[in-house]
């Protein structure tokens, strides 16, 4: 062995045959499993005896390689003595072996269990991006549909003030479930007045609830229903309360979502607050 690690060995073998022993392969044999094992149990140092002399190996954290206090102490022979020993380059321990049941990187259970491992990984990236893509997508439909539903309103919402027959208010018929008939537009309008009129009374004499009349505008011409009083409704302009009618009539009006309109109509009003 050459280098400071091998100079180190012939001082300790020098030391141990100044105690009249002969340093042999087995003795280094042994030395290197008193360090293996000091390694496997992550031990700070590793103590041993030779004859008359007792060697001492002060660890690395974690098992490493023995660094400086290396020491040959002389405890009988021609006269007391302490010889240091250098081991800065250390005396490397072998890697301990593995413990039984537990797979190494050659073994093909490693192997195994390893590639089972990035697989599982790759997987969940794939779903990870797929997820995203979808997420994405349903942002784009989301913001479409405003856009739609935007520009929907705009174009009926001159009904309210626009003459009915005008080039851009025509005349239309339009197919109503919720009477199993079709109608035209005007006429469909004003029976859905009377339809949000006497629901919302029968609900207020159930519930206890006061109403209050409100007006819409169509065709520039107004016309009155009644609400539950204190709800959200009241707080809304005529041409709005116009467009959320013409809207439901042209999405089709069915009793769904006729009751989806009058929930939506019939939540409390916000509180006034003092200025």
């Amino acid at each position: 062995m050459s280098g400071p690690a091998g100079g180190a060995l012939e001082r300790v073998q020098t030391a141990a045959r100044r105690a009249g022993g002969a340093w042999n392969r087995h003795d280094k044999s042994s030395l290197r499993d008193a360090l293996e094992v000091a390694r496997e149990l992550d031990l700070p140092d590793v103590k041993l005896e030779y004859g008359g002399l007792r060697f001492r190996f002060d660890l690395r954290p974690g098992g490493g390689a023995a660094t400086t206090a290396v020491t040959a102490e002389q405890q009988a022979g021609d006269g007391d003595e302490r010889v240091e020993v250098d081991m800065t380059s250390g005396v490397s321990a072998p890697p301990p072996a593995p413990a039984p049941g537990v797979p190494t990187a050659t073994d093909p259970q490693f192997a195994d269990a390893r590639g089972s491992t990035v697989e599982a990984a790759a997987d969940h990236a794939r779903l990870r991006e797929k997820e995203a893509v979808a997420q994405e997508r349903r942002r784009r439909q989301k913001a479409a549909r405003k856009v739609r539903e935007a520009a929907a309103r705009e174009a009926i919402a001159k009904y309210a003030e626009l003459p009915y027959g005008d080039v851009e208010t025509p005349m239309k018929k339009v197919r109503c479930e919720l009477w199993s008939t079709t109608v035209d537009l005007k006429m469909a309008l004003t029976k859905l007045v009377g339809e949000v009129t006497q629901r919302c009374a029968t609900e207020g004499a159930r519930a206890g609830l006061s109403t209050k009349a409100c007006q819409i505008l169509f065709s520039g011409q107004r016309y009155e229903m009644t609400v539950l009083s204190g709800t959200a409704v009241l707080e809304m302009a005529q041409t709005e309360r116009t467009t959320d009618l013409l809207m439901l009539i042209n999405y089709g009006l069915t009793t769904e979502r006729l009751a989806t309109l009058l929930r939506r109509w019939s939540k409390r009003a916000a509180p006034v607050t003092a200025g």
